[in-house]
């Protein structure tokens, strides 16, 4: 894989770099992920839950930061009353987003799971050793 983890988690705290790679990082996960272990992990379809979970992401990061700069420049109850209620809207995009990622991550735990049986059903397996790791030629 392209990513390790440390800037699987590293991108989204670079300023530029973090509107687009946590993106591209999920989807090389959604596709290493894959169960069929016949095609390459590069060449799999990724799910539409991952560019929701990024589209939605977004949303939630500019409103909040919009919703943050308008409370810090009001000047009146007015301004201050209109920034809560970005920040709300921010937060309500927040429900949807924490639902999706949910759906991702079980996706791709479901996803392992099923790559591991196949590759343990592909593979003869040395009972000696610990968790019956593949026998590699």
């Amino acid at each position: 894989m392209k990513y390790t983890p440390g800037w699987s988690v590293g991108w989204f705290f670079i300023p530029i770099m973090n509107v687009f790679k946590p993106f591209m990082v999920m989807k090389e996960i959604w596709q290493a992920s894959t169960p069929n272990i016949k095609e390459s992990w590069q060449v799999q379809t990724v799910s539409a839950l991952v560019p929701a979970w990024w589209a939605l992401w977004l949303l939630s990061q500019f409103t909040g930061q919009a919703a943050t700069r308008m409370s810090f420049n009001a000047s009146s109850f007015d301004q201050l009353s209109n920034a809560s209620t970005v920040m709300l809207v921010s937060d309500i995009i927040d429900i949807p987003l924490s639902i999706v990622i949910l759906m991702i991550i079980r996706g791709i735990h479901d996803n392992q799971q099923h790559r591991h049986h196949n590759l343990m059903q592909q593979q003869p397996v040395d009972s000696t050793q610990p968790m019956g790791r593949p026998i590699v030629a």
